[in-house]
């Protein structure tokens, strides 16, 4: 009857180990977590759609430049609604997913050192329809 006891702590050792292990294991995975993808590319996107819906053409313009309603010819459709997905990675950047209005629309987002800039959006063109289209006269 003397290997019970050496058969039980053995045991024992061999559950705390296990224990052990299987909390450290754990821990290590939780830690190394990746967070989402460029965040403030995300929070760049939201403060741009934000700035559209208020009608904030002075900051919706700063925040990108090349945005359609900075042309004072083109009235772009109210943004009346607007979801904003998480980053993707891209070639030379990272592409922030967003429903308008119901329709699906992707913002191209360059980054240096932190800071990001809306480089491109890519919608559904027919919902500016004809407005700012310029016709010229034909010359007699």
């Amino acid at each position: 009857m003397v290997q019970r006891p050496r058969f039980l702590a053995a045991y024992t050792l061999l559950a705390t180990a296990l224990a052990a292990s299987s909390v450290a294991t754990w821990k290590l995975s939780s830690a190394h977590r990746p967070g989402p993808l460029a965040p403030g590319a995300v929070v760049l996107v939201r403060n741009f759609l934000v700035a559209v819906q208020q009608g904030d053409l002075v900051t919706a313009c700063r925040l990108f430049s090349a945005y359609p309603a900075c042309d004072p010819s083109i009235v772009p459709p109210p943004l009346r609604t607007y979801e904003v997905e998480p980053a993707e990675p891209a070639v030379d950047g990272v592409d922030v997913p967003a429903t308008l209005n119901g329709e699906y629309a992707l913002f191209s987002v360059a980054g240096d050192a932190g800071r990001y800039r809306i480089v491109d959006i890519v919608a559904d063109p027919s919902a500016y329809g004809p407005v700012g289209i310029v016709q010229f006269p034909l010359a007699a």
